[in-house]
C-alpha cells in the first residue's frame, strides 16, 4: 500500500481534500502544500455552496488546489488523491466520460502548462 511521501527537495507536494454535507448542501475542501522537509507552505479551506457527489468534490479540490499553489507562487511538482477514478482520468487525459469532465479537462489543461511530474492515486 502506497502512503504520503515527502516530495524531492525543492519540489512542492499538493494535497487536497473534500467533504460533502449530505443535508446541507455544501461541500467543504481542504488543501495543504508541503515541502521537502513536510513543512505546510501554504493551505487553505473553503466551503461551497454545492451539492456535489464525493467524487466531484474532490475533483473541484484538486483543480481549487492548482490554482491556490499558482496564487501562492509554488510550483507543483507532486499531485494526489484518494480518488483512484480522478487520478486515473487526469493521468490518461481522458476526462469525457466522468461526470465532472468539465472540471477534468481544466485540470488537465492546467497541468499541461505546469511542471507537475507525478500523479499519484494515494488511498486513504
Amino acid at each position: 500500500m502506497v502512503s504520503w511521501r515527502l516530495p524531492d527537495t525543492g519540489r512542492y507536494k499538493l494535497n487536497c481534500d473534500a467533504v460533502i454535507g449530505k443535508k446541507s448542501c455544501k461541500t467543504g475542501i481542504g488543501i495543504v502544500i508541503r515541502d521537502k522537509l513536510g513543512f505546510v507552505l501554504a493551505s487553505c479551506s473553503q466551503s461551497l455552496s454545492a451539492n456535489f457527489n464525493l467524487d466531484t468534490a474532490k475533483t473541484m479540490a484538486i483543480y481549487k488546489g492548482i490554482i491556490f499553489s499558482k496564487d501562492c507562487g509554488l510550483t507543483l511538482y507532486v499531485l494526489e488523491s484518494d480518488v483512484e477514478m480522478v487520478v486515473k482520468r487526469i493521468a490518461e487525459g481522458c476526462p469525457m466520460d466522468a461526470i465532472s469532465g468539465t472540471i477534468l479537462t481544466s485540470i488537465i489543461s492546467m497541468l499541461d502548462r505546469s511542471e507537475v511530474t507525478s500523479i499519484s492515486h494515494i488511498p486513504k
